[in-house]
């Protein structure tokens, strides 16, 4: 089950200018979501791609990697950029991995992917804008999950 529509992604054609790993295309309104107010008026219309890789100070990047969008430049913090908790996982509902490991001590699993894919199927949530690669955030939690011995 997936909240946000499908869209063409693209993560072996283009690489992040700051670190070298394949990017992931992302929706302009994604990226009008994230940075700060002041840059959304100079944004380009080209095609921009996400970089997950934790270490890397590049967020977002032209295809020909000429406009590079920093963690410095974004309204909020993205969870996979960084090490220091709380490591946000859902945007739409604020969940961290911190709350799923939580829940796992407490009580042996995690109920966050069960309670999310219910609040996706009544239409609760903005994956495509609120998630900072623009797609849902289901697959992340139920990963999270895993990793920390629940589900």
């Amino acid at each position: 089950m997936e909240c946000c529509p499908p869209q063409k992604i693209q993560t072996d054609l283009v690489k992040c200018s700051g670190c070298g790993n394949t990017g992931q295309s992302i929706k302009t309104r994604t990226l009008k979501h994230w940075l700060i107010t002041e840059i959304v008026p100079t944004i380009p219309k080209a095609p921009f791609y996400f970089c997950k890789t934790r270490d890397c100070s590049v967020v977002y990047f032209s295809e020909d990697g000429s406009i590079r969008y920093t963690k410095d430049q974004l309204r909020g913090i993205i969870g996979v950029k960084e090490i220091t908790p709380p490591i946000q996982v859902c945007y739409c509902f604020g969940v961290t991995e911190e709350m799923i490991l939580k829940e796992i001590r407490e009580t042996g699993k995690s109920s966050y992917s069960t309670w999310i894919a219910k609040e996706i199927k009544e239409g609760n949530c903005a994956c495509d804008v609120r998630n900072p690669k623009g797609s849902c955030c289901l697959a992340e939690i139920k990963k999270a999950e895993k990793g920390h011995g629940g589900n």
